[in-house]
């Protein structure tokens, strides 16, 4: 089983996806603070970690930058989910290493989706030879 770490500051949207996510078989682990994230990321070694970018403190993009500067979470494939989506946050996302952005509110289905392409392993490729 998948685990997957949810970090969000508004305790509505964790509930929501801690329900969405679990009922479709997925391990999660919810935070409330984006500061936590490295440590916890680190020592849970996630499947895979969707942050929002928008909270306090430190924002979900320049958290993202630190987990994929980190050797012990670089791996880790992270989704960044936002009520505000526009070019510059899926650019700042991307260039921060993040696989994409998702736009609240959520489409449960498209969700799903996104949240199981990320988790599935990615052919390792040698030269010209994909495996």
């Amino acid at each position: 089983m998948a685990l997957i770490l949810v970090v969000d500051d508004y305790a509505p949207i964790l509930s929501m996806l801690h329900l969405m996510l679990s009922s479709a078989g997925y391990e999660v682990f919810t935070a409330s603070d984006g500061a936590a994230v490295p440590e916890l990321a680190a020592h849970l070694k996630p499947d895979l970690v969707l942050m929002d970018v928008d909270m306090p403190r430190r924002d979900g993009v320049a958290i993202c930058g630190d987990l994929k500067r980190t050797p012990a979470t670089t791996d880790i494939p992270v989704l960044m989910m936002t009520g505000r989506l526009s070019m510059g946050v899926l650019r700042e996302a991307r260039a921060a290493g993040a696989l994409g952005v998702l736009s609240k509110p959520f489409i449960r289905v498209r969700l799903l989706e996104e949240v199981a392409s990320a988790i599935t392993p990615r052919p390792t490729c040698q030269g010209t030879s994909c495996m």
